[in-house]
């Protein structure tokens, strides 16, 4: 049996033939494109259809009626709400100011209310028996 000699690299058979590759990735990306441009039909088909058959209003609103609901709105930005709320609550808690003004009620700043108890103690009170209290006198 005669040995066969290698061939000179140039005359090497080729295991692989780049056209069938290349005509094989040409049509994946044909079919990619041809999937995804069906998918986008298809959705904006059935988009359009959903809106179509969608009513305007809600059946249950009366003519003239908005579709805003009704009030508390849920908070848009809660963080300036929470601030503004404080600043309310520390300006009432530093400022004099009317409870209820027919009854002779005031609300005095916390701080003047602190010494003010320090100084002279909590008022007493006493129970009459039926459920209410009565001042029962100097502090």
């Amino acid at each position: 049996m005669a040995e066969q000699l290698p061939k000179a690299a140039d005359q090497f058979d080729r295991e692989l033939d780049f056209s069938w590759i290349t005509k094989f990735m040409v049509a994946l990306v044909l079919v990619t494109v041809g999937a995804f441009g069906t998918m986008w039909l298809m959705s904006t088909f059935i988009d359009d259809r959903m809106a179509a058959s969608q009513p305007e209003g809600s059946p249950l609103l009366e003519p003239g009626q908005t579709t805003t609901p009704p009030l508390p709105h849920l908070q848009v930005s809660s963080y300036t709400d929470w601030t503004e709320m404080k600043a309310a609550h520390d300006h009432e808690l530093a400022t004099y100011g009317w409870i209820d003004q027919s009854a002779g009620r005031v609300r005095i700043p916390i701080t003047n209310a602190m010494d003010d108890i320090a100084a002279h103690g909590l008022p007493v009170f006493e129970a009459t028996g039926d459920g209410t209290l009565e001042t029962g006198g100097a502090r």
